[in-house]
């Protein structure tokens, strides 16, 4: 009878620590996906990227020996891996730069071919513009242009320059990327003699590759918080909370001296909220409810 007992006793406990372990593994799941959904609601964003690839259209300008000053038409078409948007003064990368290049060869080329056959040379530098910076994206060592042969039916010369990781310092407004100025020397021959040409190519007035937004842009362009329009004029308060201006102001606007010195128009108080209490409130519910688990597990296990 004992025996029949205890083995009862026993397949008993065994079915509750079961329940135990499925109510443990719901718990973390359940809590798993409320800090997530909690974390991800107050700003933890995942930054994505993007490939940008665009075609423009350069003049080079060649000084030689036989043809004098020379023009030469080439398409450009960078492609480089960046970011949709980043952080206000912030760091702005590029990644995965090559770009695709084709040396018109129809123009002024055309009677040259033979001095320039196989092609190849040297990139020393190709510019990259953003915020009011210029970056060398091949490095102060430059690029090999790769030795390309053509023949006499051929339009244009095709290679493609690799370039290196480069960054760029964001402010708080959005980015436009622009390509520059490209710098090259092509080794030609005449006869047995090496000739070097040197090459500066410059890019179309469009020259915008691509645009990078900056995340959490300030909201100081006087449109209804100092310019006197504002919401509930004069009549005290808080302003920024749905007024009628159409404006969706994020930020608290009070009541009082303005920075211009006048009373009545107020002013925008700066955003100092953080995540820590979410975070604090977070770890508090996890080690609640791993405590209560712990408790029950205990008193199962001691009946």
């Amino acid at each position: 009878m004992s025996e029949h007992y205890s083995a009862w006793q026993y397949i008993k406990r065994l079915k509750e620590e079961l329940k135990i372990r499925n109510l443990f593994k719901r718990a973390t799941v359940i809590l798993s996906i409320i800090a997530i959904a909690f974390l991800y609601q107050s700003g933890w964003k995942k930054v994505s990227a993007s490939e940008a690839a665009k075609s423009f259209n350069y003049t080079c300008i060649a000084e030689t020996s036989i043809a004098g000053t020379i023009d030469i038409d080439m398409k450009v078409t960078p492609k480089i891996s960046i970011p949709d948007s980043v952080e206000p003064n912030g760091e702005l990368i590029l990644d995965n730069i090559a770009t695709d290049i084709e040396i018109d060869l129809t123009g002024n080329l055309d009677g040259l071919r033979a001095l320039i056959n196989p092609f190849n040379g040297h990139v020393n530098h190709f510019n990259i513009e953003a915020n009011g910076q210029t970056v060398n994206v091949v490095g102060k060592d430059g690029a090999k242009i790769p030795e390309t042969a053509h023949g006499a039916d051929d339009n244009h010369i095709p290679f493609k320059v690799s370039g290196n990781k480069s960054s760029f310092s964001a402010g708080t407004e959005d980015i436009n990327v622009h390509v520059g100025e490209i710098e090259a020397v092509i080794n030609a021959k005449l006869g047995a003699t090496p000739i070097d040409l040197t090459v500066v190519c410059s890019p179309p007035g469009d020259n915008v590759l691509t645009a990078v937004s900056v995340d959490g842009q300030g909201n100081d362009d006087d449109q209804g918080n100092d310019d006197g329009q504002g919401n509930d004029d004069n009549k005290g308060g808080v302003v920024g909370q749905g007024g009628d201006d159409g404006n969706d102001n994020s930020g608290v606007v009070a009541n009082g001296m303005n920075k211009s010195g006048t009373t009545g128009g107020g002013y925008l108080l700066p955003k100092t909220a953080t995540n820590t209490p979410l975070l604090i409130a977070i770890g508090s519910i996890l080690s609640i409810a791993g405590g209560a688990i712990l408790f029950i597990r205990r008193k199962i296990m001691n009946e």
